[in-house]
């Protein structure tokens, strides 16, 4: 399982990839803030071990980006619409990041950075967009405490 996500409208985007009977062993997740499911999104991964690193982010454009396996996808939250590009090798742990001119980075599985044009100018305005910290990467439980 990915670490979790919050969406400015407090949705709450986690993947989780386990055995399965029937279809693709990976998930995103999405959940409303009253704990029901919102939606799902079906996508493989080629290693188990997400609890390291980002796998996923919430852009300012309203778009999740997850790399896993070997493919780089791009989801509307509203209209679940998506765009996805294949990678010449996978990314199980790329380790995402968002710049304010919306260039996304995925660090391969063969340790090359691979830079690529988003529609998001930025992590999108939540306290949590990305795994382990918030807009400024901070610490996402640090910037919300009193001091």
């Amino acid at each position: 399982m990915g670490a979790p996500i919050v969406g400015p409208n407090g949705a709450v985007y986690v993947y989780v990839n386990v055995r399965r009977e029937t279809g693709s062993p990976g998930l995103l997740h999405v959940i409303r803030p009253d704990g029901s499911s919102a939606w799902t999104y079906a996508m493989g991964a080629s290693r188990q071990d997400f609890t390291h690193t980002a796998t996923h982010l919430l852009g300012r454009a309203g778009r999740v980006y997850i790399a896993v396996g070997d493919a780089l996808t791009s989801i509307d939250t509203a209209s679940r619409g998506s765009w996805y590009t294949r990678l010449t090798t996978s990314a199980n742990a790329p380790e995402l990041a968002l710049s304010d001119n919306g260039d996304l980075t995925v660090h391969t599985d063969d340790d090359r950075l691979m830079v690529f044009a988003t529609e998001s100018a930025g992590v999108a305005p939540s306290r949590w967009p990305a795994p382990g910290g918030g807009a400024r990467n901070a610490n996402a439980r640090q910037a919300g405490a009193a001091r």
